[in-house]
């Protein structure tokens, strides 16, 4: 009896098992790295977290004597698999770095069962752990068509399937060879670099089934393929590169890799559909030849064999990362965008792991020793239902709004999203992928009706000549053309000289002023005495300060409050997002102050003034930070420096705006001791708000005395002083001081400025000329501190009615505005 059993199992190919035991590998796999990023993404530069990548390399323990045979004994394998799974519930822990730890330990004890199993010595145990390598890779690919997530994984199958692995006895070994018995062996150092290049090539490639397409794509209007509906030929190659597998033929043969190697250099070097069918070709190779790399490692010495797998595989995974980060890593000048070396050293790496060392005959995927073992009909068509289930997830996915795509009517119109989704997770690390598709589908996104953006014609290139500028713009097209453009397409049409084109921007009529409203659409009650300084974080939460009381709480608006998350006391004088999601804060001192929107932690940042302090921050939308700073000392009269400082998102200063050197034209030269430039007029007396434009000038707020009696300066990049506004004679006479207490631009370029004492909002163009201002106390909103802008609102803060309960209580208001 105890025999027939041996020999059932031998017989038999639980292959829904084997699929959900190779799924919980992939998703763990491919979920580890993207989650240690995301620490470096979000703070721009390496967190130290990278060290839970060591899991990678636990088969390494292998190598210890007796430990192999320890892990391959039946009951700790159910420990390790038991193990594996578990951590697939680490998305529920309460923070990133839990999730992190626990999803690190899943990843080393799921590498540990690959490599125990992979290298036993029975060939049925080796075979079920290949086939369920694979099936469970074209589970994981269908699985990301069918579920908006980056790891479409669930614990529970996974348990069911471990605990029927155990209870089973799949992993008891039936075999016992002989220690004397010698088995020819590849080389194993090439065969493990081989192993290790294939392994990144199909996560790098075929994680997901339409990654190709994004190699192929180009820009408007012949895009090429799109992911959807043409990923799913990519899904299709895939499963047939699996049913060639058994042609040993032609997957070692040389002429096969010099097929991927055709492939691989068609999808990088050409565009949309060339490229596309040198993916298609390409999918099929990489699936074809995983039996033959596998079947020369488990030939090779485990530990150090699987030690540079994973090295192989993580040096080409930085590489790549290297290639396109080059900006923020050590020597990125030389790798950058030279993806063509990456694509040389894996398709290297891989000829030397099928070649060097001689052919030998299947030892894992195909054993030579029981073929009954390998019901290769039944796996064709376990890997035919994954691909069709797969094709029914695009037809699910099927609509017309991805087909046929809404007519351009005005070319400033567009739609962006910015990259990136930290890999699929948001700013507190938790997938946000779902929630992503679902901000798709609810809104319009980046619509813009117009813009007063000036450019130059010739910085345009033509979409249609090549390396031709363009010259005028075509109003009977709606687009940006060229020389040859008129000749050969728009001959007859009405056409837009460039100065006719960026005229608009003048004062607003009287007409235009009347269209300009606000309207009060939510009013909230605060715990600050004064809000002097807001900030919107991505998920809609708020910091705001009092400077007066020295108080920092983080918020969220419930119906007409606002509920407290964290409250830190803290000099502040300044504060912004940055582009990452975190606060930047001056305190007075010559560092910048950072605040972990994840964590609260408050550390220095990057951005130091030292010997100055800074005063005022600002981040514009190119990531720059601008900072107002000083020299130590009283506020006024002003003495020693008072200068703005433009830094790069690294730290390093780019510009200082601190003199007005514009040099006036003359009709002769002056002597020399007649011009000194040692006294130059200062451009501020206290830069206390700043902010910035699409077009990159630099709005100012300089206080000018105890009284806070203000101006606005709009400077240029360049530092030329394209405007100075002091306040409007109507309303900002004898005691009526024109007191700016916060500033912003709109997405039209519009400047917002908040008049504390009278009670206003005065508009400005973008070179700070006047529009018009608001009077707010008609809202019932008096002494603004400060304002700023969020997508179609504006968020002010202030006190409230003097005559209100509610005195010591400062009021939120979202204003909702239009028609400028």
């Amino acid at each position: 009896m105890i025999k027939n059993l041996g020999k059932q199992k031998e017989e038999q190919l639980k292959t829904s098992d084997i699929k959900k035991t190779g799924y919980v590998f992939w998703s763990l796999f491919q979920g580890l790295g993207p989650m240690i990023w995301f620490y470096p993404l979000n703070e721009l530069e390496l967190s130290g977290y990278e060290i839970f990548a060591v899991t990678f390399f636990a088969p390494v323990l292998v190598g210890i004597p007796g430990v192999l045979k320890l892990l391959q004994n039946r009951w700790m394998l159910g420990i390790l698999r038991m193990a594996t799974v578990g951590s697939l519930a680490s998305f529920q822990a309460s923070t990133t770095l839990i999730r992190l730890a626990i999803l690190a330990l899943g990843t080393g004890a799921a590498m540990l069962v690959f490599t125990v199993t992979l290298w036993s010595k029975d060939s049925r145990i080796r075979c079920h752990t290949f086939w369920g390598i694979i099936l469970g890779f074209m589970s994981f690919v269908t699985s990301r068509v069918w579920f908006v997530s980056f790891v479409p994984t669930w614990w529970s199958i996974g348990a069911i399937a471990a605990l029927d692995h155990i209870i089973s006895g799949a992993d008891i070994s039936e075999v016992k060879e002989s220690p004397s018995k010698t088995i020819d062996r590849p080389y194993w150092l090439p065969t493990a670099i081989g192993f290790g290049s294939l392994l990144y090539l199909t996560h790098w490639c075929f994680g997901e089934s339409s990654l190709v397409l994004r190699w192929v794509v180009k820009g408007y209007p012949d895009h090429g393929p799109a992911p959807y509906p043409w990923g799913s030929f990519i899904l299709i190659d895939l499963g047939l590169g699996v049913l060639i597998m058994s042609w040993s033929w032609m997957t070692k043969s040389k002429i096969w890799w010099i097929v991927g190697l055709i492939s691989i250099l068609i999808l990088y070097y050409l565009p949309t559909w060339i490229g596309f069918m040198g993916g298609l070709a390409l999918s099929i190779f990489t699936m074809s030849i995983w039996p033959v790399l596998v079947d020369r490692m488990t030939l090779c010495p485990p530990a150090r064999s699987m030690f540079v797998v994973m090295v192989t595989y993580l040096v080409q995974i930085f590489f790549f990362v290297w290639t396109v980060a080059y900006n923020f890593v050590p020597g990125g000048v030389y790798t950058r965008e030279h993806t063509d070396y990456l694509i040389a050293a894996v398709m290297i790496g891989i000829f030397i792991g099928m070649f060097i060392g001689g052919e030998y005959n299947s030892h894992t995927a195909f054993p030579c020793d029981n073929k009954k073992q390998v019901p290769f009909n039944k796996i064709r068509t376990v890997t035919v239902l994954i691909v069709c289930i797969g094709l029914l997830g695009y037809g699910m996915r099927y609509s017309d709004n991805q087909i046929k795509q809404p007519e351009k009517k005005n070319e400033k119109e567009f739609s962006a999203a910015i990259w990136t989704f930290h890999f699929g997770y948001d700013n507190k690390g938790w997938p946000s992928m779902d929630r992503a598709a679902k901000l798709f589908k609810d809104t319009d996104i980046g619509k813009q009706e117009g813009s007063n953006e000036t450019i130059a014609f010739s910085d345009v290139k033509c979409v249609d000549h090549c390396g031709q500028s363009c010259c005028l713009y075509c109003d009977t097209c709606n687009k940006l053309i060229c020389f040859k453009c008129i000749t050969k397409v728009h001959n007859g049409h009405e056409f837009i000289e460039e100065d006719d084109y960026i005229k608009g921007k003048v004062e607003m009529t009287p007409k235009q002023q009347s269209r300009i409203k606000f309207e009060i659409s939510k009013e909230y009650t605060t715990d600050l005495n004064h809000i002097h300084f807001i900030a919107v974080c991505s998920d809609g939460s708020m910091w705001m300060g009092d400077g007066f009381k020295s108080k920092l709480q983080h918020v969220i608006l419930k119906e007409n409050r606002t509920e407290i998350i964290l409250s830190r006391n803290t000099m502040i004088y300044g504060m912004a997002k940055s582009h990452l999601n975190n606060i930047l804060v001056t305190t007075g001192e010559t560092k910048v102050k950072l605040i972990n929107t994840m964590t609260g932690q408050l550390t220095d940042s990057r951005y130091d003034v030292k010997p100055l302090t800074a005063s005022s921050i600002h981040v514009t939308s190119d990531h720059r930070v601008i900072i107002g700073a000083k020299s130590p000392g009283r506020l006024f009269p002003a003495t020693g420096r008072r200068v703005v400082i433009a830094m790069d998102p690294k730290g390093q200063q780019l510009k200082e705006y601190e003199h007005d050197n514009h040099k006036k034209q003359r009709l002769f030269n002056l002597p020399r001791f007649l011009t000194s430039t040692k006294h130059n007029k200062r451009l501020f007396t206290y830069p206390k708000f700043i902010a910035s434009t699409s077009n990159g000038n630099i709005c100012v707020v300089d206080w000018l005395d105890d009284d806070y009696r203000s101006r606005v300066v709009v400077l240029s990049q360049g530092g030329d002083i394209l405007g100075i506004y002091t306040g409007h004679p109507d309303v900002n006479t004898g005691s009526n001081s024109f007191i700016a207490q916060g500033i912003l631009t709109t997405p039209l370029d519009n400047i917002v400025l908040t008049d504390l004492g009278n009670h206003l909002l005065h508009i400005l163009t973008d070179q700070g000329q006047f529009i018009t201002y608001f009077n707010l106390r008609d809202m019932g909103i008096i002494r603004p501190c400060l304002a700023l802008s969020t997508s179609g609102t504006i968020f002010l803060g202030c006190r409230s009615e003097k005559s209100s309960p509610e005195t010591t209580k400062a009021k939120l208001y979202e204003l909702e505005y239009s028609g400028f």
